[in-house]
């Protein structure tokens, strides 16, 4: 880093801690994030995966990474290091933070035979300098119902029936596995994934 002020550090893992640490990510984001959100996300983040940059004892950087599984071609899988909750507080920019945060999370990653990082950026610009590309582009339409129809008309195939959490645990994850199996770039999804996002 270039100021010998900061330093890397991983935050503890009760709830003041982790509300300190997020402060840079809620800064660079201008984002607030309510308790009720914090404490499910702890639910599902793993302390050592945490890391971050402090100026003395204030949080400027926090970074992370989730392990999971990612499906490869011919029908395989790898571990994978998820990289969330990346950001550096606007007054501590450009001083190597988060070069040196990524640098942490990858040599983590290697470290634990992860070969690859990915993640899903909201300024995908910044990771080009860490060798992430894109794996795929996302869009999102809204239209008034009443503005569109079907081109051609479609019969209601089959029932809907609510079923509650515990039901849906049951089913969805197993369907959710076997789609995943045969389709590359798929992330696998833990219990904690599953009950908490």
């Amino acid at each position: 880093m270039h100021d010998d002020t900061i330093e890397l550090r991983q935050p503890a893992f009760d709830m003041a801690s982790l509300r300190a640490w997020v402060g840079p990510i809620m800064a660079a984001f201008g984002d607030d994030f309510p308790d009720a959100e914090l404490e499910n996300e702890r639910l599902r983040l793993e302390p050592d995966r945490l890391i971050g940059a402090v100026d003395g004892e204030t949080w400027v950087g926090a970074a992370g990474a989730y392990s999971m599984r990612l499906t490869v071609p011919g029908g395989g899988e790898v571990g994978a290091a998820g990289i969330t909750m990346v950001g550096v507080s606007p007054s501590h920019r450009r001083r190597g933070i988060l070069r040196e945060m990524m640098g942490w999370l990858f040599e983590q990653a290697r470290e634990r035979g992860e070969p690859v990082a990915i993640l899903w950026a909201s300024e995908g610009a910044i990771y080009q300098h860490f060798g992430f590309g894109i794996g795929t582009l996302q869009g999102t339409f809204e239209i008034e119902r009443s503005r569109v129809r079907f081109a051609r008309s479609a019969e209601p195939l089959g029932r809907v029936r609510l079923i509650d959490r515990e039901e849906a645990m049951g089913l969805i994850p197993p369907m959710y596995e076997a789609l995943r199996a045969g389709t590359p770039g798929s992330v696998g999804r833990d219990d904690g994934t599953w009950r908490h996002s």
